[in-house]
């Protein structure tokens, strides 16, 4: 079990990166305001919620002995480990989006927040249109962790780097997103366990995404019949309700075979 006083040391510990790979270097907001195209309601919440940007870990052939990768679509050079300090936890998601587009390489992104902590990565491939810049694909956000629950400290216990694919930085990274979507799909079905091969994990991934897709549009039809004066389509929304009630216990099954 881990204290309420250390768990960003405890995570630390657990992820396990070599000293080597330390940076520690001060990222001001003023860097990332001036360098990204932001909204003005991303300028506001970038200004107001974050506390402190760190780039505490570069990982790289030098600091952690794996090869660089380069293809067509990606480019892994190396990887930054960002750590956020945040003072409102209201916008994280929105922030982790932000921070991963205005960024041109690939991010493990940790937010902390009253002693908890939200890991953020992004699968980005080369932007065609213009090759200073990366398309984001997907993004893969952990929620908040901190909660002594059996899934999350097996979690922990899975995410020791030096236990992730050393064949190249993109395998090492896909090795993190890999633990990140075991995590979600353990929410769903209440276990934790890593896929074996890179198709169940896609196969994973994409369940996941319809069942958030999902879990959206059952909280817009609940929030429907709820408003609903007239009978007979408050009938016709508790219908649709069932129908996707259904739908995610479909997916949840398929997730836990």
């Amino acid at each position: 079990m881990t204290s309420l006083t250390n768990f960003v040391d405890f995570f630390y510990s657990k992820l396990n990166l070599p000293q080597a790979a330390y940076l520690g270097a001060r990222i001001y907001k003023k860097q990332l305001l001036e360098n990204a195209d932001l909204t003005i309601t991303d300028r506001k919440w970038v200004n107001e919620d974050i506390e402190s940007l760190e780039w505490r870990y570069t990982l790289k052939p030098a600091t952690i002995n794996v090869a660089k990768y380069e293809d067509t679509d990606r480019e892994y050079l190396e990887i930054a480990l960002l750590h956020i300090k945040i003072k409102s936890d209201t916008h994280v998601k929105r922030l982790g989006e932000v921070i991963q587009r205005s960024i041109p390489y690939p991010l493990v992104v940790v937010f902390e927040y009253d002693n908890r902590i939200n890991i953020n990565l992004a699968d980005k491939r080369v932007n065609r249109a213009d090759a200073s810049k990366l398309k984001v694909e997907q993004f893969f956000d952990s929620d908040w962790l901190f909660s002594n629950n059996k899934i999350e400290l097996e979690f922990f216990e899975r995410l020791n780097a030096t236990s992730y694919s050393h064949q190249d930085l993109f395998a090492y990274y896909q090795d993190l997103v890999r633990r990140l979507v075991a995590l979600q799909t353990a929410k769903f079905t209440g276990k934790y366990s890593l896929t074996t091969d890179a198709e169940a994990d896609k196969l994973r991934q994409e369940n996941l995404q319809s069942l958030k897709q999902l879990e959206i549009q059952l909280v817009s039809l609940k929030a429907q019949v709820k408003n609903e004066t007239q009978f007979n389509r408050k009938l016709e929304g508790n219908v649709q309700i069932k129908q996707v009630k259904q739908q995610i216990q479909l997916i949840t099954t398929k997730l836990s075979a």
